[in-house]
């Protein structure tokens, strides 16, 4: 979305929050005289008070209410746009000044990442209290090198380029 549009796009929605505010405005303040209308009032009754100074003021009443109601779109929208700048900026990737640097920053994503693995594949076997005969350690095998195994196979072309002589 270009700024033309987006400023289009606020414009016709303040305009409409504008009218629709004027609308809900008039029809309170038909059915306020309505009902006021139906009590007999005194000057020294606080309501009497109230309803005549926002018959007094109800134009500047109305004015800030669609300011109001502008000012929040006006920040929704906004907070609308940098949260789509922010996932623009996670979507780009980061520039590498040459091969170098992007083979070690692999190599040190991927050394975390198996490292990571191998811990979790020892939290396996930490438990253990006696020394495991050669039966057991067949079924432990499989627990004690999934993590790590699950690893290389996700990230095994990533791994070939990197043990590669090229």
């Amino acid at each position: 979305m270009n700024k033309a549009e987006l400023l289009r796009q606020w414009r016709r929605r303040y305009f409409f929050h504008m009218f629709l505010c004027i609308c809900i405005l008039a029809v309170g303040y038909i059915v306020g005289a309505f009902l006021c209308s139906q009590i007999v009032w005194y000057p020294e009754d606080p309501g009497y008070l109230i309803f005549k100074w926002m018959q007094a003021h109800v134009v500047t009443i109305t004015f800030v209410c669609v300011f109001l109601i502008a000012i929040a779109d006006a920040l929704r929208m906004f907070a609308k746009i940098a949260d789509g700048m922010e996932k623009v900026q996670m979507s780009v990737p980061k520039m590498y000044s040459d091969k170098n640097e992007l083979l070690n920053d692999l190599e040190k994503s991927l050394i975390n990442g198996l490292q990571s693995a191998l811990i979790k594949d020892r939290n396996s076997l930490i438990g253990l209290k006696h020394e495991p005969d050669p039966d057991d350690i067949l079924t432990l095998a499989d627990p004690a090198f999934r993590h790590t195994l699950l690893f290389c196979d996700k990230y095994k072309r990533s791994l070939r380029v990197l043990v590669s002589k090229k």
